[in-house]
């Protein structure tokens, strides 16, 4: 493949940028619309990323090099990449001096007014899940959610809220037989074992345990030997015992293993305490129900905090199942911009106009009083580096093929 140089002139960046302010005038007076299955629907400030990435450009190599800088921002700030074009559109035709410093005093902490000011005004003209319905899950889940979509067994569509706590892991394939995605224990006796199991005979008495009291158990362990696995995995399929090993990631051993000990009131075993598996004796069922799959163990129950473990699974019928693309999207929008939210604060519409000038309402069509202070910021830092690309980059080198 040869690469081929290939120049730009200032027309082309002139006419780039009166582009981008039709589709910013478009996006924030409302007129931007998108073909559904059954319907024409608005689309929201949240999806403006999704929007820009249709629109039609002259130049398709400036247009390129916006999308792939608004994918990169999207990756880890889907909020922020929705203010960029915005930003950038505004900054094209003004210079301004950033002292970033005077960010910090004008950042405050999310409140819940601010939270649903945001909602109400980013949600707006949403054509699936709509802000009422986000202002429920903030209402419920509190800053941190995790979700998953289901196909719904009935006709009607249904939201359900867990609390619990969501642990990555690694499972033996085995345990997974006869096309079984997902395994369930009911008030099982859970196990924190902080070393490795290499024989059967490690678990003797938890196996007699499960199969004479029809006990379930489940093991968190730094691994297991395949004899280990494999006896546990065919004693499920059989029926004879209900014994499934984990082997979590390292965020459970720092963390997640010390929140079930407290949560659970459950005791430890292994170097730690010198306690043997062969030495167990049943703790008190709490009221807890643990689901399992190849990659995720979810424990819910009474005892955990639903404000701060939150699980959301959408059951969708048949119509909405089509558009379960589009639900994912909101949801990890939304949910991204919850914790960034609550890590990082907001900024005031007029806090934001003294350090930088810039109306932000003004500029991207919102209504709302505050924003989230990562992403308007990080935003306005892109749109400026983005700007100095096009302006000043000369030429596109593209590979010939």
């Amino acid at each position: 493949m040869l690469s081929t140089p290939t120049p730009i002139n200032a027309g082309e960046i002139d006419l780039f940028f009166e582009e981008l302010n039709d589709f910013c005038q478009q996006q924030k007076s409302k007129e931007m619309v998108y073909f559904g299955i059954e319907e024409i629907c608005n689309i929201a400030f949240a999806e403006t990323y999704r929007s820009i990435v249709d629109f039609e450009f002259t130049n398709k190599h400036i247009r390129d090099l916006l999308v792939c800088q608004m994918e990169a921002l999207q990756s880890y700030s889907p909020n922020a990449a929705v203010y960029l074009p915005f930003f950038i559109n505004v900054l094209s035709k003004k210079t301004i001096n950033l002292n970033h410093d005077k960010f910090m005093n004008a950042i405050n902490p999310a409140t819940n007014e601010a939270i649903n000011d945001i909602i109400s005004s980013q949600f707006e003209h949403s054509s699936i899940l709509h802000p009422e319905d986000f202002k429920s899950i903030f209402e419920a889940n509190g800053f941190m959610s995790s979700f998953s979509i289901k196909k719904s067994n009935s006709f009607h569509n249904a939201c359900v809220f867990d609390s619990g706590l969501t642990i990555n892991c690694n499972l033996y394939s085995g345990f997974f037989k006869k096309n079984k995605s997902t395994i369930e224990f009911q008030y099982p006796q859970i196990v924190i074992y902080d070393g490795y199991i290499k024989d059967v005979s490690e678990i003797n008495l938890i196996l007699q345990t499960s199969l004479e009291k029809d006990v379930p158990f489940l093991i968190f362990a730094k691994g297991a030997s395949h004899d280990v696995l494999n006896t546990c995995a065919v004693n499920l399929d059989l029926k004879k015992c209900k014994v499934c090993i984990i082997d979590p990631g390292p965020i459970f051993w720092k963390d997640q293993a010390q929140q079930l000990y407290n949560i659970l009131e459950i005791s430890p075993y292994g170097d730690v305490t010198g306690r043997l598996l062969n030495n167990f004796k049943l703790e008190s069922n709490s009221n807890t129900t643990v689901l399992i799959k190849q990659n995720e163990v979810f424990i819910k129950g009474d005892a955990f905090d639903l404000n701060s473990n939150a699980k959301t699974t959408f059951f969708l019928n048949d119509q909405s199942w089509a558009k379960r693309g589009l639900i994912f999207d909101q949801l990890n929008f939304f949910a991204s911009t919850m914790q960034q939210t609550a890590t990082c604060g907001v900024i005031n519409n007029q806090s934001f106009y003294d350090i930088t000038g810039i109306t932000i309402n003004e500029v991207t069509g919102l209504s709302n009083t505050f924003h989230p202070a990562f992403s308007v910021i990080r935003a306005l830092k892109e749109a400026e580096t983005i700007i100095n690309k096009i302006v000043n980059i000369g030429y596109f080198i593209r590979l010939k093929r």
